[in-house]
């Protein structure tokens, strides 16, 4: 039996806010220099990429501001291109496109 998509937005505000939470109080430097950290934020966003790819067409609708693609996308990049990430672009997801998108997300 599929999830019901709000069960999937739910997975995606948990997964946006355990990853804020391990950057909380850290500054791009610590977050370098800390492998468990960084696998942490990864796998979040793959967590977040996953349930988005799973999420109805007709759900996706109810959020016209959330750009679908690039969140799958981004899950996919880290997902087959682990030996090269990126970890400016993980940054930026985590401090502005992760808040934006749970923001967006807790509004319907």
């Amino acid at each position: 039996m599929p999830r019901d998509w709000r069960i999937r937005r739910s997975d995606i505000i948990e997964a946006c806010e355990r990853a804020m939470g391990y950057v909380k109080d850290v500054d791009f430097t610590a977050f370098q220099a800390d492998a468990m950290r960084q696998d942490a934020v990864v796998r979040c966003i793959e967590i977040i990429g996953e349930a988005a790819r799973h999420m109805p067409e007709d759900a996706r609708a109810l959020f016209p501001d959330v750009s679908w693609e690039d969140v799958v996308g981004m899950r996919n990049l880290l997902a087959h291109e682990y030996f090269g990430v990126d970890l400016t672009i993980v940054w930026t997801t985590v401090q502005e496109d992760l808040p934006a998108l749970a923001r967006s997300l807790r509004e319907k």
